[in-house]
């Protein structure tokens, strides 16, 4: 019994070293082999936390938590209207191009917007939803992986800048200025919640 309990003590649910093969793993790790985790250590990552890459995601992840619509929300693909190519507003199968979608919970849009080009700068007109956005409402940016990422940030879309909603031709959109590369926006309609 005394075997089976030091199974599921703290020090051997996480080991720094593989058990021993057999009977004789219930009692010994086995120093031989490499440690588990990254490299071979135990109870630590191999990452960098001041990173730019980490950066952004532990802002998205914090963001994330911070706003349930952006959990729990409906979610739609959002069409975009590409001004300087003159294309109307579409699902436009162009790789390299803006992308947008909304998670809506309640009365809630959040518009995550993406600039899936991966070294050129982008923009485009993203549609909301009319009922949550009247014309003259705004969007406050919540997120910028750019300024994030980049403290000395210098560019649009800083957070806690808003977005006017317009429309046209009785579509509500909201205008993305030219993000960087493989930068991403979130908006909200209801920041303070």
């Amino acid at each position: 019994m005394e075997a089976v309990r030091s199974l599921f003590t703290r020090s051997n649910v996480c080991p720094e070293h593989p058990r021993q093969s057999g009977v004789a793993g219930v009692q010994a790790l086995d120093q031989n082999l490499p440690g588990f985790g990254p490299f071979g250590t135990a109870g630590a990552h191999c990452f960098n936390p001041s990173h730019p890459a980490f950066v952004r995601i532990a802002a998205m992840t914090a963001i994330r938590q911070q706003f349930p619509v952006l959990r729990l929300g409906r979610q739609y693909l959002r069409p975009i209207a590409i001004p300087f190519l003159n294309l109307p507003f579409g699902h436009h199968r162009r790789s390299g191009e803006i992308v947008g979608w909304s998670r809506i919970l309640d009365d809630e849009e959040a518009v995550c917007v993406l600039n899936s080009h991966g070294t050129n700068s982008r923009g485009a007109r993203v549609l909301v939803d009319p009922n949550l956005n009247p014309i003259g409402s705004s969007m406050t940016v919540i997120l910028n992986t750019a300024e994030a990422g980049n403290p000395g940030y210098t560019g649009p879309h800083k957070v806690k800048s808003m977005v006017t909603v317009q429309r046209k031709d009785g579509a509500a959109y909201v205008e993305i200025q030219s993000i960087p590369a493989s930068e991403c926006l979130i908006l909200v309609n209801h920041p303070d919640l």
